[in-house]
């Protein structure tokens, strides 16, 4: 039984790592597309435990005319 139990969690673990990547090309669609439209840089964090995904500026103070 603990050979169908390795597998299982090989397979949840396996499922895991593409789901995050799935979330990652997501961001990365995004922020190019940010960029394109606003034409600034644009940065990606993403934080998989807490369900967080933010695009952002690079630099806001640049944008602003600072």
């Amino acid at each position: 039984m603990t050979k169908i139990f390795d597998k299982i969690a090989i397979q949840a673990a396996w499922q895991a790592k593409t789901l995050m990547k799935e979330v990652e090309a997501h961001a990365y669609a995004l922020q190019e597309q940010m960029q394109r439209r606003h034409g600034d840089e644009y940065r990606i964090e993403i934080n998989h435990e807490a369900g967080f995904v933010l695009v952002r500026v690079e630099n806001a103070s640049k944008r602003r005319g600072y």
